[in-house]
C-alpha cells in the first residue's frame, strides 16, 4: 500500500480501482507544484511524505464535495 492510500484509509475510505486513477492523476500534480514550489526538476526524497499529504488531503476534499 502506498503512503497515500494509507493516509486515506486511515480515515476509513474504502478505496475502489476506480479512484487509483484519479489519484495518480492528483498525485502528479501535487508533484509538479512542489517541484515548480523548490524550483527544482527531481523530487528530493524528504519531500515525498509532502507529496502524499498533499494528494491525501486534496482526493479526500473532492470526494467531500
Amino acid at each position: 500500500m502506498s503512503g497515500v492510500e494509507e493516509i486515506i484509509s486511515q480515515t476509513g475510505y474504502k478505496i475502489t480501482a476506480d479512484d487509483l486513477s484519479y489519484i495518480e492523476m492528483i498525485r502528479n500534480m501535487a508533484v509538479q507544484e512542489v517541484l515548480n514550489f523548490i524550483n527544482r526538476d527531481v523530487l528530493p526524497a524528504d519531500l515525498g511524505d509532502v507529496v502524499d499529504l498533499r494528494t491525501a488531503g486534496r482526493f479526500l476534499s473532492a470526494k467531500a464535495s
